[in-house]
């Protein structure tokens, strides 16, 4: 849980330096809101990229926001999948030993 914790951070992380180096990279955040309000819109958005739910409220505008969220969203897959994989082969191991 922790490692899909900090993939979140991660992106959220990356998806903040493409909108400071890039204004306006993401469609839906506050234009004229203080930087806070920026924050608090682009963590939420890494998760939602991240578990692939993509409500649409907010977009990415550029290329770079574009390929940096098309990243973050399969990374969350794999990250799942990878998880998935672990843990049934370990119930499996458990249930072929008992």
């Amino acid at each position: 849980m922790s490692g899909y914790v900090a993939l979140g951070l991660l992106g959220f992380f990356a998806f903040f330096c493409i909108e400071l180096s890039d204004p306006n990279s993401f469609s839906g955040l506050l234009i004229d809101g203080v930087i806070t309000d920026k924050i608090d819109k682009l963590l939420y958005y890494s998760y939602i990229t991240l578990m692939t739910i993509g409500y649409g409220d907010i977009t990415p505008a550029s290329n770079v926001a574009q390929k940096a969220s098309m990243f973050f969203a399969m990374m969350g897959q794999f990250y799942l999948v990878i998880i998935t994989a672990v843990v049934i082969e370990k119930y499996m191991r458990h249930n072929k030993n008992s």
